[in-house]
This record gives structure tokens, C-alpha cells and sequence, in this order.
């Protein structure tokens, strides 16, 4: 994968993907993992499995079709771990100290884009060159 062109989704967007498959998160998913974009690391799988267990989304859909959906991710997701020097540059960067782990994420894999429903970090664009967007916005931008 060609540095710059790879994209970063937050857990809320993936979340709003595995429940919706065909909402515009669901679409946004479908189009990075399809072109290859998509980079992911274990801190944001695991955090994705976590959220997808929550019985409040029982009633969306079955957990083993959710938990399925990280396995999805996972498997057309680019692993790329986060480098000690990108989560100390991303230190007090956000109002959430959650949402830093994408801004790491998204240095490490020389991302050009973090794709967000969250307002911590779509606050910050652009940062660092990275741009942040909602998945509208991404797909807009994308097609």
C-alpha cells in the first residue's frame, strides 16, 4: 500500500458499519477495505471487539454477526502498529485521550485521511496534513 493513500476509520464508524451495512459508514468500509485502504492496528481491533459486545446492540443485530464484522475488519484491514514516537507526538493532541490512538495510527501509516463521527477529533482538522472527516464527507471525496 502506497504511503498517503491509506485511511484510518474510528470505532464509531466501524460500529455504525457492522450494525448498518448499507448506511454511508457501511459504504465507507466497504469502499477502503475494497481499494485496499483501510489500516488497522490491535489496539483498535481490540477496542472494536470490545464495543461490539455490548448487549444494547443485541436488538441491531445478533453478536456472533457483529463479532464477525471484526473479523472482516481484520482480515482486509493492513495491520499497522503505532510507533512509540507517534503515540508521544499524539500526547495532549485531542480532547479525548481515547481518540489519540487513531491520530498515532494514522502517523505510523503516513495516513491521509481519518474518517470520524466524533467531534474530539474531527475539532482537529487538519492535523499534521491529515485530513479528518466525517464518512459523508469521505465518500464525497473518495468517488
Amino acid at each position: 500500500m502506497s504511503a498517503g493513500l491509506s485511511v484510518v476509520l474510528d470505532t464509531n464508524v466501524l460500529v455504525s458499519a457492522a450494525l448498518w451495512r448499507h448506511s454511508t459508514p457501511g459504504q465507507v468500509f466497504e469502499w477502503a477495505a475494497g481499494a485496499g485502504r483501510l489500516v488497522v492496528c490491535e489496539a483498535s481491533l481490540q477496542e472494536l471487539y470490545k464495543v461490539l459486545q455490548r448487549p444494547k446492540f443485541d436488538r441491531i443485530a445478533a453478536r456472533a454477526q457483529r463479532l464477525a464484522f471484526v473479523d472482516l475488519v481484520r482480515t482486509h484491514g493492513h495491520p499497522v502498529e503505532p510507533q512509540s514516537q507517534h503515540h508521544r507526538a499524539v500526547q495532549g493532541a485531542c480532547r479525548d485521550a481515547d481518540d489519540e490512538l487513531f491520530l498515532a495510527l494514522a502517523l505510523s501509516a503516513q495516513a491521509q485521511t481519518i474518517v470520524s463521527g466524533d467531534d474530539d477529533l474531527l475539532t482537529l482538522h487538519p492535523w499534521r496534513g491529515i485530513t479528518i472527516c466525517t464518512p459523508a464527507q469521505y465518500l464525497e471525496r473518495a468517488r
